[in-house]
């Protein structure tokens, strides 16, 4: 069943509508089977009920704001509303009507829990991936199709739809069962939330005393801290195996409970007979078509360009920050090529790859494929190798790396190198190999990084400065996947190669490298012998910015082994040697690490001093991360000298 586009349009529905018959009166809303005059079928319509325990504003303030936010949902085990009105001063929202419909039976469920289940994980999951929390999680919630032997769930009724984060909107009467405990605290809502209700409804539906546990249940919604510890012995003999499911689920801290879904499918899934292999891909496509329909056509959120809609689901798609950039530059102006662009990006993600909460890192072959999709919105020029000379492709390709277009460059340099051309002299591939290693490294793919770099440290035909940049580059690779036999072997080679041909700043340059794994790998005492040797070439080199950074690095070495006062002398000194001779944003981590020496000296007056300087030039710098380090100190120096006032602000 596919659901109608959700219409806002309230001159026209409120004429295309009709009540006929109530089959519903609660609290605060009535439900009523209606007829759409336009598709000439029946609809349910839900409206505030006359006389209710709240306002009709504010029941029609509650039914407005769960269109508006469910109304783009777009997956098959939700029952979006599709359609609002306002009519005699009181909004109506409308909902498909399932006559064929069942509501979610203990034995039913009992039968059917794995298939069951499954749904209604994905369903959850998916409202908690678009950032909202459902807060009335309850079976009488939960609708089920029935189709021969196959059933299908539908979740209904967002009332109470409250974005994760934010505290609800929605008034809870009494103490209900199903309700979290932070949410009868009035406090924030959170996925966890949910996941609370879903582990009591299970809990009631599994249970073999469903008496005894509404007891313990009343308990908690009493406000007394009491876990919904379960055995397996209380469960029905069917529902064995959803004992370590819903005791996860149920615990009394949020903090406790899991936050996906997915991943407690993925831990127990097997247990209780459920392949959950396809949960993510399936999950992940639902997320990426209602994000993408949101951000064209959405109700209740602006609309958004290319640039936000691809850094909002940058992690989603998999894909880096700079991947985001080459799909808007190959985008043309018109909203209609924009449209097209993602309609093409979502459609080619191969969603079968993504796994671990819809993370993966692709290979440059994978999505070679999905930007030869963008048809039609990417320029032929920039991605064809026919009918143009090799020089103006490799131009252009290191031109698109020059201003960070590092995939469509990425692609070029790609099939380039793979057309064979005879034209191309030798010592120039190896260059181009560099040059799209660089790339794909930029991209974060690995493995296509490391094999570029091999082919061009393979053609022997790569000067020994570009030999030696190529090893470098290599053992950040084998870092990277903490290969340390293999990265220590190419810093050995770089060095040798810098050795053998008496380039010193190279042979600096790797040695700093070196010296820098043996100090992270704990070896403190003989790291800081070397350090200081080092300092000493670089000074009598005047390589001065290496040896700010060696002298920082001893500086850090001493503080760590506990020689606070030899620390400070090292940092001060090297600041006053190097100060007349680089730009003051190098000198940004030396303060700060002089800063956090005086603070464990004792000398916090004196520290604070030093970090506001440190924060003045690291302004220049940018480096939120350091700000923020920055920051934390001075708070801690100004708590600890009693200047209140000044660490508040």
């Amino acid at each position: 069943m596919r659901a109608a586009e959700p219409s806002l349009d309230s001159n026209n529905s409120a004429e295309r509508f009709e009540l006929q018959t109530r089959i519903a009166t609660g609290n605060l809303f009535e439900s009523f089977v209606g007829f759409d005059r336009k598709l000439r079928r029946k609809v349910l319509i839900k409206r505030g009920v006359e006389g209710s325990l709240i306002s009709q504003d504010d029941c029609s303030h509650i039914l407005k704001r769960s269109f508006e936010n469910a109304g783009h949902f777009r997956h098959p085990n939700i029952l979006p509303p599709i359609s609002g009105f306002e009519q005699n001063g009181m909004y109506h929202v409308v909902y498909p009507y399932l006559a064929d419909s069942v509501g979610l039976d203990t034995e039913l469920f009992r039968r059917n829990y794995q298939e069951l289940l499954l749904q209604i994980f994905s369903a959850v999951d998916f409202i908690h991936c678009l950032g909202y929390v459902h807060c009335d999680l309850k079976k009488d919630n939960f609708r089920i199709l029935c189709r021969g032997e196959t059933y299908r769930v539908l979740l209904s009724d967002f009332d109470f739809l409250t974005a994760s984060g934010m505290q609800p909107e929605g008034l809870v009467f009494g103490s209900p069962l199903h309700i979290a405990p932070e949410i009868l605290r009035d406090e924030i809502v959170l996925p966890q939330s949910d996941h609370y209700s879903l582990g009591v409804m299970l809990l009631l539906m599994a249970h073999g005393n469903p008496s005894q546990l509404e007891v313990q249940l009343r308990k908690v919604a009493d406000g007394n801290h009491e876990e919904l510890e379960v055995t397996r012995d209380a469960l029905s003999s069917q529902m064995e195996g959803l004992v370590s499911v819903v005791n996860s689920l149920s615990r009394y801290h949020h903090v406790e409970r899991p936050a996906n879904l997915g991943h407690l499918l993925h831990e127990h899934g097997s247990r209780l007979g459920i392949d959950a292999s396809q949960y993510n891909s399936h999950l992940l496509w639902h997320v990426l078509r209602t994000r993408y329909y949101t951000w064209q056509k959405g109700t209740n959120k602006p609309r958004r360009d290319l640039q936000e809609f691809l850094t909002h689901d940058a992690k989603l798609l998999g894909i880096p920050q700079g991947l985001a950039n080459d799909f808007e530059a190959t985008s043309f102006m018109s909203h209609s090529d924009k449209y097209r662009v993602v309609r093409k990006v979502v459609s080619g993600s191969s969603v079968e790859r993504y796994a671990d909460h819809f993370y993966v890192s692709p290979s440059l072959g994978d999505l070679e494929k999905l930007y030869a999709r963008v048809d039609g919105v990417v320029k032929p020029h920039t991605t064809s190798v026919s009918g143009i000379s090799w020089v103006q492709i490799a131009r252009t390709a290191l031109k698109l790396k020059t201003k960070g277009q590092f995939l469509r460059a990425a692609i070029l340099l790609k099939r380039l190198l793979q057309s064979d051309s005879d034209e191309i002299p030798a010592k120039t591939r190896a260059s181009l190999y560099v040059r799209l290693g660089e790339c794909c490294r930029h991209l974060g793919f690995v493995t296509d990084a490391r094999q570029d770099f091999i082919q061009a440290l393979a053609s022997n035909h790569l000067s020994p400065i570009k030999q030696i940049l190529v090893h470098l580059q290599q053992a950040d690779l084998f870092a990277i996947d903490k290969n340390q036999e293999e990265h220590d072997r190419f810093l050995h080679e770089a060095y040798a190669i810098a050795a053998a041909h008496d380039l010193l700043h190279l042979r600096l340059k790797v040695l700093e490298r070196q010296l820098w794994t043996v100090y992270q790998k704990g070896r403190s005492r003989s790291a800081l012998r070397d350090f200081r040797v080092l300092a000493r070439i670089a000074r009598d080199r005047g390589l001065i910015t290496h040896e700010l950074i060696v002298q920082n690095a001893v500086g850090c070495i001493e503080w760590t082994l506990g020689n606070l006062e030899t620390a400070r002398e090292v940092l001060q000194t090297a600041i006053g040697n190097c100060t007349e001779y680089v730009d003051s944003s190098r000198l940004v981590p030396l303060y700060t690490n002089l800063g956090m020496v005086s603070f464990d000296l004792g000398e916090y007056k004196e520290a604070i001093g030093v970090h506001l300087l440190a924060k003045k030039l690291n302004c220049a710098s940018s480096d939120i991360s350091r700000g923020a380090l920055i920051e934390a100190s001075l708070f801690s120096c100004y708590v600890l000298i009693g200047d209140y006032e000044k660490a508040e602000r």
